[in-house]
């Protein structure tokens, strides 16, 4: 999970690969592996919006390539500064950032550009609601019409939203209602 790696062609970890694989299941991770070339540190966290924040160390007379998940190169901040202005060697690989290190500490942060954070939401199929125990909870604490849609669901065939479904007279959910059952289906967190 916290991602340091040897790399082949440089043995005794003169040079590693870190590479992080944040999960916000778990919320932050922090590891150090020692090494002969030194101690190899990599430390991530999420905030409560899933904002991910890093914090890697690399071993005087060392470099690394550190390789940030689902970051748009242009929306990293490492040590207070955009990565862009930083000096160091940055490319983009597919959804990934890659940057080339020498020893030093290193603090980065980003909004990824996929969430990590999975939550319900009307604009998912009904079925998924549903299915999930706390969605269902506050569906029917937050819309009145829920026990007509649950009845008339079958028609569906779990190929709707409940943004699809309050578009019909006989479910008629108003937007603000809509609106208010995604803030709080947001906070529902799911595996």
């Amino acid at each position: 999970m916290a991602g340091i790696n040897p790399v082949e062609d440089n043995p005794g970890f003169r040079h590693a690969l870190l590479a992080p694989l944040p999960d916000f299941r778990i919320q932050w991770v922090k590891a150090h592996v020692d090494t002969p070339a030194g101690r190899y540190k990599s430390e991530w966290k999420f905030n409560d919006q899933g904002n991910l924040f890093f914090s890697f160390s690399i071993p005087f007379n060392a470099t690394a390539n550190i390789k940030l998940p689902h970051a748009k190169m242009e929306n990293v901040t490492m040590n207070g500064i955009t990565l862009t202005n930083s000096g160091f060697h940055v490319t983009q690989e597919e959804e990934n950032t890659l940057i080339e290190v020498t020893s030093g500490t290193y603090e980065m942060s980003y909004v990824p550009s996929k969430p990590y954070k999975k939550s319900l939401s009307t604009h998912k199929l009904l079925n998924d609601l549903l299915r999930h125990d706390g969605g269902a909870c506050r569906f029917k604490r937050v819309l009145s019409s829920f026990c007509c849609i649950k009845c008339r669901y079958n028609w569906a065939k779990g190929g709707a939203s409940i943004r699809e479904l309050a578009s019909y007279p006989s479910f008629s959910a108003p937007e603000e209602k809509l609106d208010e059952l995604d803030r709080k289906l947001a906070t529902i967190l799911l595996d």
